[in-house]
């Protein structure tokens, strides 16, 4: 039951507990976490975690088990942890007696890193040093930062399973050390929008088991990034969207991630922490402007051969690949892949850009269907109109569906959310070279809720989406009702994809593969 409630001991919905009898779940006590309770004489802690079958979700038999992978690999995982965490002047009777709100901090204004503040409560610092010490999580760095009453402590590296556990353990004995000093400690995300928000950072570094040399150091790199760091980076950013159910698991943690309060909503650079690029969203009339343009643009674009579009992409293409040396050095700040890496990537682009440029005039030609009463029968195929495109994806897999859109149809909008921000640098000198910009393509950078507006639009008559599952749910949401034709892009040399389909009861959902 313990794995099913949430912080007021409330149990999720759709917990089986509540249908068993709410039965025992045995678990292993563990003799090697042995620590003495300092705050309570001649008494010992030990950690437990869950044995099967309640073991398949706890969450340190979770981690066991990507640590016994890791293991096979002949790896070691080694982490530390830091935590923010705010201090007031309340109690748990106090804060309930205000509702949560106007509670009074342990001290004013911002200080961040003060050694006034350190030396002047410098007792109580080293209380919760000395606590830390005696119960093996040992801090290396404690101070203050930015905010009234915040604290930001590092504790020291070790071994992946016991920084966790080490984790664990600080962040419910701080609370304890705070409340037998009559005051209070969070680790709230976010417990006022008057504040910027706390933040826990996690520490990893992989070691081969035999050298005991660091996995992710290669000095003979660009950066001195080795490959499996390449590697590392690379899985955690693909991940990122399914790591959101532990790094932000409640509506406080997901509320933080907004721009201004030290959440990333910019470009940061995996190379050394920097903002790289940041966007500024389209305003309302940029937006409409946008749509004007592309409905004027419909009806000569309408009226443009095969030929001429494919030479207009070609033009595209040259600018594009001209611009190699400076897409590969953008890659690699912005997402950490290794610029060895870069250029096959791009070689990658061109030849699915060819390849759709190769097969339009067969793929885009009229159909004849057999006569029928001596009347000939002819399907041509004409450009839909305005098309948008929704776009969260790397920047490469993007030019493969603007050139596909470009041969088939007036694709001339293109809204993104959450992509990376130099995207519209990048497409923006070949499409002027190309001459596709008065011919009605586009590129903005949206919110979510104005790229919702858009796919609403009725000037918008087909979508293409290429993102994440969760940017493709929002995508259909937004269409359901209009009927209109909508695509996600699975990429590849085929250009396939993935059809949008109006179910009975009104809700759209992802259709069957093409």
């Amino acid at each position: 039951m313990v794995l099913g409630w949430d912080s007021q001991d409330q149990l999720y919905e759709n917990i089986g507990v509540k249908y068993t009898g709410y039965p025992d779940a045995p678990v292993r006590v563990l003799p090697e976490t042995c620590r003495e309770l300092p705050l309570e004489a001649n008494t010992l802690l030990f950690l437990c975690e869950f044995k099967a079958p309640t073991a398949s979700i706890c969450p340190r038999n979770v981690l066991n088990r990507v640590l016994a992978m890791a293991d096979e690999m002949g790896i070691d995982a080694y982490a530390a942890f830091e935590y923010e965490f705010f201090l007031f002047n309340e109690t748990p009777d106090s804060v309930r007696a205000k509702g949560y709100r106007n509670l009074t901090s342990f001290t004013p204004g911002f200080f961040g890193y003060s050694m006034l503040r350190n030396s002047t409560h410098a007792e109580l610092h080293h209380e919760l040093l000395q606590l830390a010490r005696e119960m093996d999580f040992p801090i290396e760095g404690l101070h203050t930062e930015t905010g009234p009453g915040v604290l930001e402590a590092a504790i020291s590296v070790d071994s992946a399973q016991a920084a966790a556990d080490k984790a664990a353990l600080f962040k419910t004995f701080t609370k304890v050390w705070a409340q037998r000093r009559q005051l209070m400690a969070t680790f709230m995300a976010k417990w006022s929008n008057d504040y910027p928000g706390q933040s826990g950072h996690i520490h990893l570094s992989l070691r081969d088991k035999q050298s005991g040399q660091s996995l992710f150091y290669d000095a003979g790199q660009d950066m001195t990034m080795s490959q499996q760091q390449g590697h590392f980076i690379a899985g955690l950013q693909q991940l990122l969207p399914e790591f959101m159910a532990m790094y932000a698991p409640t509506i406080n943690a997901y509320s933080r991630v907004i721009p201004g309060y030290w959440a990333p909503m910019q470009t940061i650079s995996q190379v050394d922490g920097s903002v790289y690029t940041s966007r500024a969203c389209a305003d309302d009339h940029e937006i409409e402007r946008s749509l004007a343009l592309a409905v004027k643009a419909q009806k000569p674009w309408s009226q443009t051969s095969i030929a001429e579009r494919i030479a207009l992409c070609e033009k595209m293409l040259t600018v594009f690949s001209g611009q190699k040396e400076q897409i590969v050095q953008d890659l690699c700040w912005m997402m950490g892949r290794p610029i060895r890496y870069g250029a096959g990537e791009l070689k990658g682009v061109e030849q699915r850009v060819r390849y759709m440029m190769g097969i339009a005039e067969q793929a885009l030609a009229p159909v004849h269907l057999a006569e029928e009463q001596g009347a000939q029968r002819i399907i041509k195929r004409q450009p839909l109109g305005g098309c948008d495109c929704p776009m969260e994806l790397p920047l490469p897999d993007g030019s493969q569906q603007h050139s596909a859109g470009d041969t088939s149809r007036q694709q001339r909008d293109f809204e993104t959310f959450g992509t990376n921000s130099l995207m519209r640098r990048t497409f923006l000198p070949g499409v002027y070279a190309g001459g596709l910009a008065r011919r009605g393509f586009q590129y903005l950078h949206l919110s979510h809720d104005d790229t919702q507006k858009v796919l609403r639009q009725g000037d918008i008559h087909q979508v293409c989406f290429t993102g994440s599952v969760k940017g493709g749910g929002m995508v259909e949401q937004a269409l359901a009702g209009r009927f209109i034709s909508a695509y996600a892009d699975a990429g590849g040399i085929e250009h396939g994809g993935y059809r949008f389909s109006k179910r009975p009861g009104g809700d759209a959902r992802l259709g069957s593969s093409l």
